[in-house]
């Protein structure tokens, strides 16, 4: 979820005059919005009007102030004289240029006393006109609410009835999708969970909204089954989660954490006055989207230089291992300094995720003295794992943060905007499990559900990530539009509703055996290396999205598969593996020669284009390359693919193919070509560049096998299917422009791309040859699905299996068997 978010006043040009006369003679021809307000009773002092503004446009966001003096954009400036008492108006204002948008704008109006203190209650009369006259009102709200703030949605203009309708209050738009709910064709099938946290996000202050208006939401939002908001006590739900200190003045390393803790000690204190029990708190977010810091800003920063000093003599290293001579030269180093200063610069990076979980470890070290409980505390991190397939694009690696600093838990989100599926999304949750293997943290998620999402997408994202580990939930987000700063909410997107409450339902319904369940150890691996995002952070993302789309392939071929992080390898955490696929140029020395054992010892190692020819300080590696019979020329650099996220893979343009049986394979991005090769001996040429030279070799290594793929074969694979999505986005315009008639195949195709943002028509042949090393391999696979593109995941806990089922194929499935290997007798059947 990523927003530029300006808070600033309207410029000069939008500005209306201090005084009633000249904001009448402010009518200009066109369409125009009045707006009076009618101060009513039960206040001890005079009030202003203040109106906070959602634009949803630049400026975003703008403060007005209304009194007998009429509109000012200068909050606080106000005279004594202009305030109003109890039946006192203001003049007429003219809000056009307010809210003269495509979209209208959002206004949040509230009485204030002479000191700017928020009444408690709102008491008076609101009325919208299109002139400066009684005889011109469109609208009038007698308002008597027992909170501070009336909220209304206000169209661009008031010129026919679909406009004025469209003018709605906070409790106009309650009772309105309040209505359409209760008549709703809500789920009927599973329950609201008890024991697994689904929270959801609104923007509703209990403390200045209606009593009226909260009830009528808190009903609506009863069917769709959340049992988790924010603190407040006013909102009667089980779960309850809190807010951390937030971010640092300046960097992470050097905050002032006495000030850190009276913030906790001030959060503290009015969390309980709200009710707030440690045995409520589910998790705590500490942050929202946290960057690791740049080098630039850790390199100049003296307690961050001193930090990273520390964290070097932490792991026993010494200047000669970062290259350098003495202490003085270990310091963070920048980008153009990586060539001169390689080992410095591969833990430069490290430590922009080292500091920023440091920081992270201290803030929940002071919530759980000052909560005296253990409760999972995490910040949010932005998919920048899926928007760049590299971890450095942001600056947080997950294996770091998980292994090296004092984390049990975390958070990501599946916001996965321009993607090239949705799917992919679940690949981040699977990094995070990989990065929470060995210590057991908590996963936790936000399920994206707004901004067109359709209820499938939501359905299908929280059935893959659940599948995948995540035990905390919270949608994001429901609004309500009256109160929220986007118009494109869960609340009005009725569409969305019933796969929300369905995704919600259906976990409620196995959530006793879902919460202790994980997915099964798999025999096959995807190694990660983070040291090749090291080194192609702000180049090229090639081979990250080969990695990523790799995933993807083996999980629509229902293969399980385990990410394993490139220091876990160096741990020997491949042992029980069969297969395993690698992608990145880059990789530790010691991980290398772990992965080397590996295959002697073995195991199968895949290996695409350049994979494993650079070590973490991007020096050549020869350790995997000593276990071929052949040489890897050096790799062709065909098209870099950099700053662009999944579904821009499109751009990318074939450099010719191979011929892998029957199967055509693009060849994008990279391509690397062999020499020396000689069949026999186990050495086998597997597939073949369009010139007839070796695309594909297999070969023997000690007991193992190695597969050497000059080309990188799952760009290709996701490449292909976002041209055919695209494909029927094109010919859907045409239709609509009467240019050209659907044919039955080509509704299906329609329909498909409706309900779904997910490509649905991958090339089966380049899945198959992905997947051929795991065949060959005899890898045992504890499920068998005989439909393609399911995601069909194996889950066991000691209350038994748990298959988590999502359909990518985005129709109905007439018939589909499952093979389901099991240990123990069946007990009973859901």
């Amino acid at each position: 979820m990523f927003r530029l978010i300006v808070i600033a006043s309207l410029l000069a040009s939008c500005l209306l005059p201090a005084n009633a006369q000249q904001t009448v003679d402010a009518a200009a021809s066109g369409s125009q919005t009045w707006m009076k307000i009618t101060l009513g009773t039960g206040y001890e002092s005079p009030m202003r009007f203040h109106v906070y503004a959602i634009l949803y446009r630049a400026p975003y966001y703008a403060h007005y102030e209304l009194a007998k003096d009429g509109l000012v954009a200068a909050p606080g400036s106000v005279p004594t004289s202009s305030l109003l008492d109890s039946g006192e108006s203001t003049p007429w204002c003219n809000i056009s240029d307010i809210v003269k948008s495509d979209r209208g704008a959002r206004l949040a109006i509230y009485p204030v006393d002479p000191r700017g203190n928020r009444a408690k209650h709102f008491d008076g009369t609101i009325e919208f006109a299109t002139a400066p006259k009684q005889d011109a009102v469109v609208k009038r709200y007698d308002v008597h609410y027992d909170a501070s703030t009336f909220n209304i949605l206000v169209p661009p203009n008031l010129d026919d009835n679909e406009n004025i309708e469209k003018l709605r209050s906070d409790l106009d738009s309650a009772n309105y999708y309040g209505a359409i709910a209760d008549q709703y064709d809500w789920l009927k099938a599973g329950k609201k969970p008890v024991n697994f946290p689904f929270f959801f996000s609104t923007q509703i202050s209990p403390d200045q909204t209606d009593s009226k208006v909260m009830q009528r939401e808190l009903k609506t939002l009863s069917y769709f089954g959340f049992n988790g908001v924010a603190t407040n006590d006013k909102w009667d739900y089980r779960n309850k989660y809190i807010y951390g200190s937030g971010r640092p003045k300046s960097t992470y390393a050097a905050e002032d954490w006495d000030a850190q803790k009276k913030a906790v000690a001030a959060s503290y204190k009015t969390y309980s006055v709200a009710g707030v029990k440690t045995s409520d708190i589910v998790f705590a977010m500490l942050m929202d989207e946290p960057f690791g810091q740049t080098l630039a800003t850790l390199s100049t920063d003296p307690a961050s230089i001193a930090g990273f000093r520390a964290w070097i003599k932490s792991k026993n290293l010494t200047p000669a291992d970062l290259m350098v001579s003495t202490w003085d030269d270990v310091k963070p180093v920048t980008y153009e300094q990586e060539n001169t200063f390689p080992a410095l610069f591969y833990y430069s990076q490290k430590y922009r995720t080292v500091t920023l979980g440091n920081y992270m470890a201290m803030q929940a070290k002071l919530l759980r003295e000052q909560w005296k409980g253990n409760f999972p505390i995490v910040s949010n991190f932005s998919d920048g794992a899926v928007a760049a397939a590299n971890f450095y694009a942001q600056g947080v690696d997950y294996f770091t943060l998980l292994h090296d600093t004092d984390q049990n838990a975390i958070w990501s989100e599946d916001w996965g905007n321009f993607s090239a599926t949705y799917q992919d999304t679940s690949f981040n949750v699977e990094l995070m499990r990989a990065a929470a293997r060995k210590r057991g943290q908590t996963l936790g998620q936000y399920l994206i559900v707004y901004h067109g999402r359709s209820g499938l997408d939501i359905r299908l994202k929280a059935v893959s990530e659940v599948a995948r580990g995540v035990k905390i939930f919270k949608s994001f987000d429901y609004g309500p539009q009256w109160a929220d700063y986007e118009t494109d909410v869960l609340q009005s997107n009725l569409a969305a509703w019933r796969g929300q409450a369905a995704a919600i339902h259906e976990i409620g319904a196995v959530e006793d055996e879902l919460l202790p369940a994980m997915p099964k150890k798999a025999q096959v691996a995807l190694l990660y290396s983070s040291s090749a995002d090291i080194w192609n952070d702000g180049k090229d993302w090639a081979t990250g999205f080969e990695r990523m789309h790799t995933w993807l392939a083996l999980a629509h071929a229902q293969i399980p598969v385990d990410v394993i992080g490139e220091d876990d390898v160096a741990s020997g955490d491949l042992t029980g593996y069969k297969v395993c696929y690698f992608s990145d140029a880059n990789l530790t020395a010691a991980a290398a020669q772990k992965l080397s054992d590996w295959v002697k010892a073995g195991g199968t190692l895949v290996m695409t284009a350049g994979a494993g020819e650079r070590d973490e300080f991007n020096r050549p590696l020869n350790t995997l390359n000593a276990l071929l019979p052949y040489k890897r020329n050096p790799v062709e650099t065909l098209q870099s693919y950099y700053g662009g996220s999944g579904s821009k893979l499109t751009l990318l343009k074939p450099q010719g193919t191979v011929n892998s049986g029957k199967v055509k394979i693009d060849v994008l991005a990279q391509k690397q070509t062999f020499k020396d090769v000689k069949v026999g001996n186990g050495t086998t040429i597997k597939s073949t560049f369009a010139d007839g030279a070796p695309a594909e070799i297999c070969s023997v290594a000690g007991k193992g096998i190695v597969i050497c793929k000059g080309y990188l074969p799952a760009l290709d694979y996701m490449r292909t299917a976002l041209i055919a999505k695209n494909g029927v986005a094109d010919l859907s315009a045409k239709i609509a422009n009467n240019t050209g008639i659907p044919t039955p195949e080509d509704a299906l195709s329609l329909d498909k791309n409706a309900k779904s943002y997910n490509p649905w028509q991958y090339p089966a042949g380049v899945r198959e040859s992905i997947i051929q090393p795991v065949k060959d391999a005899k890898v045992n696979v504890p499920l068998i699905c005989s439909v393609p593109l399911v995601d069909a995941i194996y889950m066991t806990s000691d209350k038994g299996i748990v298959i988590p089922l999502a359909n990518y194929t985005l129709q109905p499935i007439a018939k589909m068997t499952l093979d389901i290997e099991v240990d123990k007798p069946f007990q009973k059947n859901r």
